[in-house]
């Protein structure tokens, strides 16, 4: 491995690591991530100076705030570092709460197996926060996961198909807004040519693999399409909405979907179930001004529109 840098031992706050300690965890972490030793060294002194003592810290924040910290050379290496991190540990967690019988079996070397742990539970009665602080990608993800399970696609599908999509709706968004340059979208592999699901009223680009349906996303170098690992998306998820929020927003929506005829959610490419979501997405500045920005989720309001959705005289 790459030498150590001698660190100026400095007195820790109560609580927190000591700080060669913490110096040392980061540093592991970015050589893990393949951040280069020569840019490591300085990525650590400044996520120690932001109050980063190590990955569990770096996890614990936004994915904006993430990018706000990390060089834009090495987000890509760090995100994906956070995300592959999370996934195991929702494997593990699984495997300890019994909610799977424990790990699958070695699949050969180079076979891709890229599952979602199973979805987070309702948290106990009394426990699920009224509303959540997150910006809105995220809602968007986990609402278009609970309508592509209504309509059929199963936890790792939904969870894929609703990246691409959510992921879709930015890039189209951020091209009106300038944050993104108006140029030709590259061209799908030959695999989705022709095929797409249709969700939240787009037609997303789709591939069939040997696990099930995966959604195509622009990768963040913007030069390919490539399936969205289901995964990394429950990773993303678990982030962006922590502890209890993740589960309790699921079910909400979860309910919210199953209120509405299954018909209903397939028609016109999904648009009602956009329009649904554009009634209890958080709200935020219009605008470049509230691209990335987080607002408050109202679980209450999406627990309450499904209860009015379920009354017989709705259609």
């Amino acid at each position: 491995g790459a030498p150590m840098a001698a660190a100026p031992e400095a007195a820790a706050a109560p609580g927190a690591a000591h700080p060669t300690a913490a110096l040392h965890d980061v540093l592991e972490f970015l050589f893990g991530a393949k951040v280069p030793p020569s840019d490591a060294f300085a990525l650590a002194k400044d996520l120690l100076t932001a109050g980063v003592h190590g990955r569990a810290d770096l996890a614990a924040k936004p994915a904006a705030e993430v990018q706000r910290l990390v060089p834009k050379k090495h987000q890509r290496k760090v995100l994906g570092a956070l995300e592959r991190a999370a996934a195991k540990e929702a494997v593990q967690a699984a495997v300890q709460a019994g909610q799977v019988e424990g790990p699958p079996a070695k699949r050969r070397r180079g076979a891709e197996d890229d599952a979602a742990a199973p979805p987070p539970l309702p948290p106990p009665p009394g426990e699920a926060p009224a509303t959540v602080r997150v910006n809105r990608s995220p809602v968007m993800i986990a609402w278009a996961t609970a309508v592509a399970e209504r309509l059929g696609y199963d936890w790792s599908e939904a969870l894929s198909l609703a990246s691409a999509v959510s992921a879709a709706c930015a890039r189209a968004k951020g091209r009106r807004l300038g944050v993104y340059s108006p140029g030709s979208e590259p061209p799908l592999p030959p695999a989705a040519d022709g095929r797409s699901v249709e969700l939240l009223g787009q037609g997303v680009p789709a591939v069939r693999t040997a696990r099930g349906w995966r959604g195509l996303a622009v990768r963040s170098a913007g030069d390919v399409y490539a399936p969205v690992s289901p995964a990394a998306v429950r990773g993303s998820l678990a982030r962006a909405l922590p502890g209890p929020a993740f589960g309790a927003a699921l079910e909400v929506m979860r309910a919210l979907a199953a209120a509405v005829p299954e018909d209903r959610l397939r028609r016109d490419k999904g648009r009602l179930a956009y329009d649904l979501y554009a009634q209890f997405r958080p709200a935020v500045a219009d605008g470049r001004q509230g691209w990335g920005q987080a607002g408050d989720l109202d679980l209450a309001r999406i627990r309450a529109m499904a209860a009015e959705r379920a009354r017989p005289a709705n259609p």
